[in-house]
């Protein structure tokens, strides 16, 4: 319209010009010509002058339109520096933006950070007995750690001594004797005829003095002249067996041989009764004899190995006998060796001569003529490498050998799955023990076949096979060894621990006691293990310490391949029960030392070095165990536990995911074959594959999309096989959280997954649903919330801001910052202000309500002194939030904030709870009796945050905090989420000629939607 107007008005002035001009030409013409030839004439030079004035048109072009350049803090058509972790916890600067969200003034919140889901425990792996589960069977050992209490006064049966008992010499087995009134009268010879102990002549004149034969021509029994120390009767020889030869010198005399008509005895050494039993069987010299009577030699001296004499040197005696015997039976006439074979492989057995038992046995094998002799000596072959050189393989091609000797050898089939069960085919022993019971005596093959039963996992079989065991001999220790370890898998401890109480009681004398001394230190070390299981400290420690001295005492290991029985390992056990871990670690060193090569020490240990804090070394003994018994399935948990924990402690360091990648992978192989062997096993056990799970989320070498993208599947995979598993619900939800952030309608998904867990059925107190209360809680809680950041980027306040300005002091943007600062750079505030007449107050409203308001964030920049840098700075600004108030200063007795107060930190609360603060008056701070200085901007990057939080579900609480210090917290029951209008108030007051240059940037608002 202004243009149209200024168009009209030209065009007026225009004419009123050629008007003018025109009367001035008649008037000077008027004379000349006329008036009207005047007129014509000037019309002439009017048109003449519009011809040569006429417009020119343009040449016709294509016009390019060109891009508005219009200055804008961000180029919308621009993603600008983009921020790739969308995953972060921290706002954005104001110069990058999420390309996930709409660009606005307000938006949605960064993801809150939700704590990954609880680790699924693993049970403690319970240490097995013997015999005990294969470790594919180990699963029957899962449990807690018992915890126990020393000097609880528990018992432990009476064990027999006699099981212990070696042999002890006797007075007769030390010295000579003779006969006086009827009675032993002991002696010490010490030469016969100035013939002295150590002469060659010296053994031969003895036999002559006892047995009257031998003597030389010229000597008469009678005139023998013996000198000899008088020792006495048993008592007096008692006393001097362990040092006979104190005896030398007691009491010496030289008498006639025929004083003691009686007789005169040579001690019952193992040479004497070698040399008494040749005598019997025809010679004193053993080249004498024949092979029948070296036969009979062998076998007294056989007895008297057995009895323990003199460390078995009967045996050794037996043994020269036989190997006699043996050469004897080449020369002419020969004979079949079988019969003397058979009695060699025996002594050698005894002896622990393998080499020489093995080259008996090859001789055996060569000579046996007939299917039986071949199947025997195969068996017993078989047995020597299985017994006694632990090679079960070569045993079992012995054994083969024996039943293609003898089809259906019921001692090959034993051994066979002996065999079969070292190498650890217990189906195929089992097996083959029910073939040997079919060809007979089945009775004495059920506790091999309850060995085997165990080991497969059957414990309800394994008892009964026991039980069928105990009714045939009832005093069968190696049945009752089956019978406690059923029980005991099965958890059945009181029971266990009688069975095995048994065991160890028996007594040790005949053949059964043979049996259950060999057995014994495995009762007692069973039996400690369930002590301990029942929480029996006392007891436990007991056991373990008798099961140590049968050890020592010489019990033997039975024939079963199981875990070897070290006490040290049960001492490694109560101690870390009684929460003393650096002391089992100890203890179980020791073990290790005793028995090498046993998995479950080597479990434990890594188990051990876990709870010390130790994944590295844990992972070493893990995998020692692993490489010890690879069918050892619950060694697949741990090792992922601690391959994760490697991996973990390592980029926790500082070292880049991707060079512990293969420790990440590892883990999660570990935890897959885990949970496939869980599922063969028990279809409806979930935990391996939760476990799974969260292996996968912690997988820090794979983008977070990936990571989280595997657990979702992991999890949904759960889901389809136990609709209601709680955990897998919980992961679930935490994963489509995550992955909310660029897939929003995620976000809805995460809800109804914790929703779900929050309505299933669950113990009270489950600590997963507790978790996906929480979650859902804060994920609610941050989808119902926006933030909105303040700029001061303009060249003043946008009009939601209102200002007070008085005595002197302006407040405006300026380079980005809202600066509050004094009009006069010298001359400071004009006036004094107060908390009622502020000298200067920035108050924005509409930016939060009563109902909304949750936080409210200010980088406030106040320095500490004048700007001279000299005097303190005396003025007082606060960040409050309050009432709407058309008041210039502070609602009265309303609102909350945190003020700088001449270099102090003061607090002012309305309607708050606690007594210092409750009267709505601004309050110093103090701590300790001291107040609390505001922080050295200098120190503090230029600044400080000013933070005033809302929490609590009614909104009630609120928290002050300076930086990362809280300083106040309290309950202002008035502050409900209703409806009101509040506003942000920034600004204070001070003194007259007060220098002001305060600082406000980063003005943060976080408020529900």
């Amino acid at each position: 319209m202004f243009v149209v107007a200024a168009g009209f008005f030209s065009s007026f002035l225009l004419l009123l010009a050629l008007g003018l001009v025109g009367l001035l030409v008649t008037a000077v013409l008027d004379k000349a010509v006329g008036k009207e030839r005047a007129l014509f004439l000037w019309a002439f030079v009017l048109v003449g002058g519009c011809f040569l004035l006429r417009p020119a048109a343009p040449p016709p072009s294509n016009p390019q339109p060109k891009p508005l350049d219009l200055p804008a803090a961000l180029d919308p058509s621009k993603l600008g520096k983009v921020d790739v972790q969308v995953f972060q916890r921290e706002p954005l600067p104001r110069s990058d933006r999420n390309p996930f969200e709409e660009q606005s003034d307000t938006h949605a919140l960064p993801p809150e950070r939700l704590a990954e889901p609880d680790d699924v425990a693993l049970a403690f792996p319970l240490p097995p007995t013997v015999p005990g589960a294969a470790p594919s069977a180990r699963w029957l050992y899962r449990g807690a750690v018992p915890t126990i209490q020393a000097g609880d006064g528990s018992k432990l049966p009476d064990v027999p001594d006699d099981g212990f008992t070696a042999w002890q010499p006797e007075a007769a087995d030390v010295f000579d004797w003779v006969m006086q009134g009827g009675k032993r009268y002991f002696i010490y010879i010490r030469a016969i005829d100035d013939v002295k102990e150590g002469d060659p002549a010296f053994d031969r004149l003895k036999w002559a003095l006892v047995t009257k034969e031998g003597l030389p021509a010229d000597k008469s029994w009678g005139s023998l002249q013996v000198s000899l120390a008088a020792i006495g009767p048993d008592d007096d020889a008692k006393k001097l067996v362990a040092t006979p030869r104190k005896a030398r010198n007691l009491r010496v005399s030289t008498v006639a041989a025929s004083e003691h008509e009686q007789g005169w005895f040579l001690r019952r050494s193992v040479d004497n009764l070698y040399v008494e039993a040749c005598r019997r069987a025809g010679s004193p010299r053993p080249a004498d004899l024949s092979v029948d009577s070296l036969k009979s030699v062998a076998a007294e001296m056989a007895t008297v190995g057995t009895k323990g004499n003199e460390d078995g040197r009967g045996w050794t005696r037996a043994i020269e006998a036989l190997e006699l015997a043996l050469a004897k039976c080449k020369q002419p006439p020969a004979r079949d060796p079988a019969d003397v074979l058979l009695l060699l492989i025996e002594a050698y057995r005894a002896v622990h001569d393998e080499t020489r038992l093995l080259a008996a046995l090859a001789d055996y094998l060569q000579t046996g003529q007939g299917a039986t002799s071949r199947a025997d000596g195969a068996t017993w072959a078989g047995d020597v490498f299985l017994e006694r050189l632990r090679l079960p393989d070569v045993a079992d091609l012995f054994y083969g050998r024996a039943l293609k000797a003898q089809a259906g050898w019921r001692g090959a089939l034993v051994g066979r799955g002996d065999a079969l069960s070292a190498m650890g085919d217990h189906a195929g022993a089992l097996k083959v023990y029910r073939t040997a019971g079919d060809a007979g005596a089945r009775g004495e093959l059920s506790v091999r076949e309850g060995e085997a039963l165990l080991r497969t996992g059957d414990v309800a079989g394994a008892r009964q096979a026991a039980d069928a065991a105990l009714g045939a001999n009832s005093f069968d220790a190696r049945a009752f060894l089956v019978k406690g370890a059923a029980l005991y898998a099965a958890g059945d401890l009181a029971a266990a621990r009688e069975a095995f109480a048994q065991a160890a009681v028996l007594p040790g004398d005949g053949p059964a006691g043979m049996l259950a001394r060999r057995h014994r230190a495995e009762a007692l070390m069973d039996l400690g293990l369930t002590e301990w299981r029942l929480g029996h400290g006392d007891a436990a420690v007991a056991a373990f310490d008798a099961a140590d001295r049968a050890l020592r005492a010489g019990a033997q290991r039975g024939r079963s391949a199981d875990e070897t029985v070290v006490p040290e390992l049960g001492r490694a056990l109560v101690l870390l029960s009684q929460g003393n871990v650096d002391a089992a670690s100890e203890s179980l060193d020791r073990a290790r030392l005793l028995a090498p090569g046993v998995a479950y020490v080597e479990m434990l240990a890594g188990w051990i070095a876990r709870m010390q804090g130790d994944p590295a070394r844990a992972r070493g003994r893990f995998e020692a165990a692993l490489a010890l018994a690879p069918g050892l399935s619950e060694l697949d948990g741990w090792l992922s536990e601690t391959r994760l924990g490697v991996a973990l402690e390592a980029v926790n360091a500082g070292k880049p995911a991707s060079d512990v990648a293969g420790d990440f992978d590892a883990a999660a192989r570990f935890a897959e074959r885990a949970a496939e062997r869980e599922a063969r096993r028990d279809p409806k056990n979930q935990d391996f594959a939760v476990r799974t799970a969260l292996v996968q989320l912690r997988a820090l070498h794979l983008p977070e999309r990936r990571r989280f993208a595997d657990a979702l599947a992991t999890a949904e995979a759960v889901l389809t096989r136990a609709r209601e598993e709680r955990r897998a619900l919980a992961i679930k939800g935490y994963c489509n959280y995550r992955l909310g952030a660029t897939d929003a309608p995620r976000y809805d998904q995460c809800l109804r997954d914790f929703q779900a867990v929050v309505d299933l059925q669950a113990p009270e107190g489950d600590r997963w649903r507790a978790y996906a209360a929480a979650c859902l809680k804060t994920v609610k809680r941050w989808l119902a919330l926006e933030e909105r950041l303040l700029e001061f980027g303009e060249t003043k306040l946008s009009s939601e801001w209102a200002t007070i300005e008085n005595h002197g002091i302006r407040t405006g943007p300026d380079d980005g910052w809202l600066v509050f600062r004094d009009v006069s750079r010298g001359a400071g505030a004009t006036d004094d202000g107060s908390v009622t007449d502020v000298t200067v107050a920035a108050r924005a409203r509409k930016l939060f309500t009563k109902r909304t308001l949750e936080k409210v964030q200010v980088w406030v920049s106040v320095p500490k002194t004048d700007r001279d840098g000299a005097a303190a700075n005396n003025i007082v600004f606060g960040v409050v939030a309050q009432p709407l108030s058309d008041g210039k200063g502070l609602a009265k007795n309303q609102g909350f904030g945190l003020f700088y107060d001449k270099g102090k930190v003061a607090v002012r609360i309305g309607g708050g709870t606690d007594p210092a603060f409750k009267d709505g008056e601004m309050h110093r701070v103090t701590r300790d009796g001291a107040e609390v200085d505001w922080p050295d901007p200098t120190a503090e990057g230029g600044g400080v945050m000013v933070e005033i939080e809302r929490t609590g579900d009614d909104g009630t609480e609120i928290v002050l905090r300076l930086g990362n210090q809280q300083v106040l917290k309290d309950r202002v029951p008035a502050f409900k989420r209703t409806a009101g209008d509040f506003e942000l108030w920034l600004g204070g007051w001070s003194n007259k000629a007060s220098n002001w240059d305060v600082r406000v940037d980063n003005v943060r608002v976080v408020r529900s939607k």
